[in-house]
């Protein structure tokens, strides 16, 4: 203790032949990140600032090369091949149908076809035109999902043998075959392959959006789970429902995650299931249109349709990315990176650790879909990039085949980007000193004084639907612009909101209507000048985060009683409440607690009202949310008691005008299901007039009685157009029938989350029963006290 560090002389660095090259190929300049910038009509840099930025640009563009060599290196093409045959973006799997051979399964076209690619299969032929053989699977219905995987246990290759006539061999009977799971709109059909046979076949009233074979906690076989219109089901491989949950909006995409689900759904929320419980609700910035778990301790990758990329460990993001492609599939890849294709044509790799690009690769065409697999049964699973224009592509880890000599290479490259990634640093630091120095203003440009400060406060609502951010100076400069950045996305139209006054003053107004209720970071950058028509600003950099409930604001005048309210007891005193409204509502002062009390207003930007009420009781605190809008209550519960770290809660509700549009979209329900019941009998008797009729034409064709056969095509004319009445019938009444639905599921999970722990898990599980059964009164008691009252 107490020793001074040893000095030691600073080692020379020595850089390859190829960051000195990518040195000299191209210098950039570098942004000017400073906090407080200077903009000037002239060039009033020093000659050290200039000399730095240079350097700065020299080594951040020689690490780009050297990063760049690297990433190109990390992974190579094995094998390419084109099936010349145009694919559906997304609906692609991999699964090993015989038990034996892997094999691509693609959708292709809008007719309900399955191309499916084996290298191994024998018996195909290969085509005259040099394509790889194909196998087709017609399902004759537009296919909305594809998986594949070995859902039933009992479907080994022996059994497969055994019914084809031949001997399995010993170890056959432990070989699980793969099935298909193809979604087929409103159905989902279970396939085998191997035997081209149906397992089963389900109706979905629910619809089909995506579709996923998963292992779960508390089920004793593999599921296939059904994402539809906000719900979420699994059947088990006798096609018996196992699983039943529901969502905000319609499910995108769902993906196990260490015996968990991950749902990711239009309403931009990524939910968490373990068992029937939900223990993750993640609020993201766009639909959630991809879900991959990283099988790392609850670590699981995300895409939205905005073209963010990132990873999560449990409800803690890690990093994300953006890109302007819309992203079309996501993986994770044997090594647990992150493998994302784009509608570009764009393969990436990123590490999930950090996000790190480790490899690009591009195709002609958008891509397909990605998959793993060892496809060509080398040894090794390759990761499998399909473009819709049929290409396959087959990817390795480059070291797999490299000698000692190129690992070495490798290393000495990453030692050298360490190297310029510290010298980088080390002179945008010098830079940034450089050009914080004060300067000589001329005549025509003063500067600011180096006091300046900037305040920011929040505004009443405005009319129009927004409220407004003010942001003023400490002393008499002027605020001649303002440049708004939302780094989460979503929060309103576009990511930036600009505002330039016509006459600056010291304070400027930016008005902010977010379009949903959450906590945004936002970046101010705030343009400051010494005069109106200065030539010389100063841009100052504010951060500013957003509450939760960004959508209401606090008055102080009481607002009128809402008919609805929700109630429930927290275990903690009324000061912590009081406290949690200040910071999760949009207030100029913070919320005071008064004899034990707390009455606090609030303005929805839409002008509803809600109220806020906690008073202390016996086991701690009485909270009263009385709002008109069930959702919005179901999200203060949930908000109020992750920020106390309730765990389990109890509420009672009453909600007039929900439960009346609830009894009235059963009623629609019922209406819909009894008519889509009649028009599927009457078009089954269609079907069988025109199969008799087209006998009959065909009959008397054969015997040359042509005025018998006109009277036939012409019966048959008739009955046809009757069919394609029909069938426009069902497919208004079916879209009806969805948004029927949708309602209902979004009332039971909105009245579940009135509640925490086990109460939310029984009410859904409950109000499930009440559906399947018809059960309206059911229905409203859950919403009334989580229970049914039976």
């Amino acid at each position: 203790a107490g020793r001074e560090p040893e000095q030691r002389p600073r080692p020379k660095k020595h850089f390859s032949r190829a960051a000195l090259q990518a040195c000299a190929r191209l210098i950039r300049p570098l942004p000017r990140t400073a906090r407080a910038r200077r903009r000037t009509s002239g060039d009033r840099s020093t000659p050290h600032a200039l000399d730095a930025a240079a350097r700065a640009a020299d080594v951040a563009t020689a690490a780009r090369g050297i990063d760049a060599a690297a990433q190109s290196a990390n992974m190579e093409v094995s094998y390419k091949v084109r099936l010349e045959k145009q694919l559906e973006a997304g609906l692609c799997a991999v699964g090993r149908f015989d038990g034996n051979h892997p094999a691509v399964a693609c959708a292709a076209g809008a007719c309900g076809q399955v191309l499916l690619y084996d290298p191994h299969d024998e018996l195909q032929v290969t085509t005259t035109s040099g394509a790889p053989p194909l196998r087709t699977l017609n399902f004759n219905k537009t296919i909305t999902a594809l998986d594949a995987g070995p859902l039933d246990p009992a479907r080994t290759r022996a059994q497969a043998k055994t019914t084809r006539g031949v001997t399995p061999d010993e170890n056959d009977d432990k070989v699980v075959r793969d099935v298909l799971l193809v979604g087929l709109g409103s159905a989902l059909m279970v396939y085998d392959v191997d035997l081209n046979s149906d397992i089963f076949y389900r109706e979905c009233p629910d619809g089909v959006f995506s579709c996923r074979f998963c292992t779960l906690q508390g089920t004793e076989q593999p599921l296939a789970v059904v994402g539809g219109n906000c719900s979420v089901v699994g059947f088990g491989w006798q096609g018996t429902e196992l699983f039943w949950n529901v969502a905000g909006d319609d499910v995108r995409c769902v993906a196990p995650c260490e015996g968990d689900l991950l749902v990711g759904s239009d309403d931009y929320e990524i939910r968490i299931f373990r068992k029937e419980e939900s223990i993750y609700e993640i609020s993201e910035a766009d639909k959630v249109v991809a879900l991959c778990s990283l099988g790392k301790r609850g670590r699981f990758a995300f895409g939205l349709a905005n073209g963010t990329v990132g990873v999560y460990k449990n409800n803690e993001r890690r990093w994300r990315v953006k890109s302007k492609n819309a992203l079309v599939a996501l993986l994770a890849t044997q090594t647990r990176d992150v493998a994302a294709g784009w509608s570009s044509g764009a393969v990436t790799l990123r590490s999930a650790s950090n996000g790190q690009v480790l490899y690009r690769d591009t195709f002609d065409a958008p891509l397909c879909s990605l998959v793993c697999a060892d496809l060509k049964l080398s040894g090794s699973v390759q990761l499998i990039a399909v473009g819709v224009d049929g290409e396959v592509r087959g990817y390795l880890p480059a070291v797999v085949e490299r000698d000692t000599s190129k690992a070495e290479d490798d290393l000495r490259r990453k030692r050298e980007i360490e190297q310029l990634q510290a010298e980088k640093r080390r002179l945008v630091g010098e830079l940034r000193a450089l050009e914080d120095q004060p300067q000589t203003p001329s005549d025509d440009a003063q500067g600011i004084p180096g006091d300046t400060q900037i305040s920011l406060d929040v505004a009443a609502p405005v009319h129009g639907g927004g409220f407004e951010l003010i942001v003023a100076t400490s002393n008499e400069t002027y605020v001649v612009g303002a440049v708004v950045l939302d780094t989460d996305g979503g929060l309103f139209d576009g990511e930036t909101l600009s505002c330039a006054p016509a006459r600056p003053t010291d304070k400027l107004g930016i008005i902010v209507r977010p379009k949903k209720n959450f906590p945004a970071s936002l970046k101010l950058q705030i343009h400051v000048a010494a005069r109106p028509m200065s030539t010389s600003i100063h841009v100052y950099e504010v951060d500013y985060k957003l509450p939760k409930f960004c959508r209401f604001y606090r008055v102080a005048e009481e607002v009128a009683q809402p008919s609805s309210w929700v109630k429930f007891d927290v275990p903690t005193n009324v000061q912590r409440v009081a406290q949690y409204l200040t910071q999760a509502f949009v207030s100029t002062e913070a919320v005071e607690t008064e004899d034990n009390q707390v009455k606090a207003y609030y303005v929805g930007l839409d002008g509803s009202p809600l109220r806020v009420e906690a008073t202390k009781d016996t086991t701690g605190t009485q909270v009263r949310v009385s709002t008109n809008d069930l959702a919005t209550a179901a999200e203060v519960v949930q908000d109020i008691s992750t920020a106390l770290d309730v765990h389990e809660l109890e509420s009672e509700a009453s909600f007039p005008d929900e439960s009346r549009r609830l009894k009235e979209t059963l009623e629609k329900v019922s209406t819909h299901n009894s008519i889509r019941v009649r028009l599927t009998a009457e078009m089954a008797d269609g079907s069988s007039r025109v199969k008799a009729l087209v006998l009959k034409a065909e009959d008397a064709r054969l015997m040359a009685d042509m005025p018998r056969m006109m009277r036939n095509y012409d019966e048959l004319m008739r009955v046809n157009e009757g069919l394609i009445a029909e069938y426009n019938k069902r497919a208004t009444n079916h879209e009806a029938l969805l948004a029927a639905l949708k309602q209902v599921n979004q009332v039971v999970q909105r009245a579940s989350q009135l509640r925490v722990g086990k109460a939310k898990a029984r009410v859904v599980a409950d109000a499930r029963r009440a559906i399947k059964k018809g059960d309206a009164a059911a229905l409203l008691s859950l919403i009334a006290t989580g229970r049914t009252g039976g």
